[in-house]
């Protein structure tokens, strides 16, 4: 992976939900699993690989404001600015998505979560339509379908091209329950921890984390005080377990928002809570099986070799893999340096999501 002699970074995300395993909960709603996630890549290559995640996020950043309902007026009968902005956005070419100065500066300003880019719902909706619809309904469904999934594997190619790769430590929730589970955010951050140690040193290099920020992290009270969380908690395990050669960098929280690279963790993150549940159990969560077979392959590929996942049963999927589908034991061999990207317009994307 080229990370020798040189920091990386990791930008770490939750995906899952947090609360304790419910086993009367609804099955179309709930989501079994809870951890860590997000993306690792070498220091020198973070400002490269937020300048690329920006460019593509500017086709995810359209296909999210068109698709809003917004009226021409405002309640008051005044014209309503944000028309006018969507109408511009709509008569983009296809080519000029990424160059756009007003996409671009709304890109800056506003995140797009991953459960806008990549909807697992969205997916079932066209698969419902390619089997239920009439022959036009199907064949635009099935064009939609396409595109879709190239718009993802292009966001897995520009993770390559950075070298960077997914990493996560997460738990099927039947592993913990109520009573034995509190404040999992907190919990959670020492395994994270070490993931981040164990690549530093097997690595020979240095580690720099941080989180997407979550009221966990603590909330000053009338006095300047902060409860703990999540930060003082990573301080404590750094410092007790001797992980100060590897992590010299304080674990700090980010907004989403603020940096480029903490939402691609978060589009990895949505992935991850969407492919994870029919990995526990296939019968029960046989709703995550057709975003399943085609994500997990490229989850797979991607993921960092320290990356874990418990389930109950025992078995774990990652670096102590007992699983169905194997990953990597050894990191990557480094991409020849030559790599040439492909100009925009050679992707024929132009989303309706």
């Amino acid at each position: 992976m080229g990370w020798a002699l040189g920091m990386v970074t990791l930008f770490l995300d939750e995906f899952g939900h947090p609360e304790p395993y419910n086993p009367e909960a609804d099955a179309q709603t709930y989501n079994p699993v809870f951890g860590y996630g997000g993306i690792v890549l070498p220091a020198e290559n973070v400002a490269a690989f937020a300048t690329h995640f920006f460019d593509i996020k500017t086709y995810a950043m359209r296909n999210v404001l068109i698709n809003k309902q917004i009226s021409e007026f405002r309640r008051d009968g005044k014209p309503d600015e944000r028309f006018e902005k969507q109408q511009h956005l709509k008569n983009l070419k296809h080519d000029q998505i990424v160059y756009d100065r007003v996409l671009r500066r709304l890109c800056s300003k506003y995140k797009v979560k991953g459960d806008e880019v990549f909807s697992r719902y969205y997916v079932e909706k066209l698969k419902r339509k390619i089997r239920e619809g009439t022959a036009d309904e199907a064949s635009e469904a099935r064009d939609k379908l396409r595109a879709f999934f190239r718009y993802m594997k292009w966001f897995f190619r520009v993770l390559e091209e950075h070298d960077a790769r997914i990493v996560f430590y997460g738990v099927d929730k039947r592993l913990y329950w109520p009573n034995r589970l509190h404040n999992p955010h907190v919990k959670f951050v020492e395994q994270t921890l070490e993931i981040a140690f164990e690549l530093a040193k097997k690595n020979n290099t240095t580690a720099a984390v941080y989180f997407d920020r979550h009221r966990s992290d603590g909330i000053e009270d009338e006095y300047g005080r902060r409860s703990a969380g999540r930060m003082s908690r990573a301080r404590e395990i750094i410092l007790q377990k001797g992980m100060v050669e590897h992590i010299t960098e304080p674990v700090l929280p980010f907004h989403a928002v603020e940096s480029q690279c903490m939402q691609a963790a978060d589009w990895v993150c949505y992935l991850l809570a969407q492919t994870f549940p029919y990995h526990c159990n296939k019968k029960t969560w046989v709703k995550y099986k057709e975003f399943f077979e085609v994500v997990d392959p490229l989850l797979a590929r991607n993921t960092c070799y320290m990356s874990e996942f418990r389930f109950a049963s025992g078995k774990s999927y990652g670096r102590h893999f007992q699983g169905e589908l194997d990953l990597p034991p050894t990191p990557q061999p480094p991409r020849p340096p030559n790599i040439v990207r492909r100009p925009y317009h050679d992707y024929e994307l132009d989303l309706v999501l």
